[in-house]
């Protein structure tokens, strides 16, 4: 699929910086399953201040994070 709408649960969050640029590192798994997959963000690409247990919806493309909009 070259786009997928998708809503996931965080699992957990973390802060890295690369070479001065700051990106999210967060685990999380897609709404009705269990299984945990991970996914380095850019940050302009998800809200401010995620946190673990926030149900998101996701735009990927080319399973890459486009966008995020927190849901609860």
């Amino acid at each position: 699929m070259l786009t997928q709408d998708v809503v996931i649960i965080l699992e957990s969050v973390e802060t890295l910086t690369i070479h001065g640029s700051v990106y999210y590192q967060i685990q999380f798994h897609i709404e009705g399953s269990s299984t945990v997959q991970s996914a380095r963000i850019n940050p302009e690409a998800f809200y401010t201040n995620p946190e673990p247990g926030d149900k998101v919806a996701v735009q990927m493309v080319l399973g890459q994070f486009m966008q995020a909009k927190k849901l609860n």
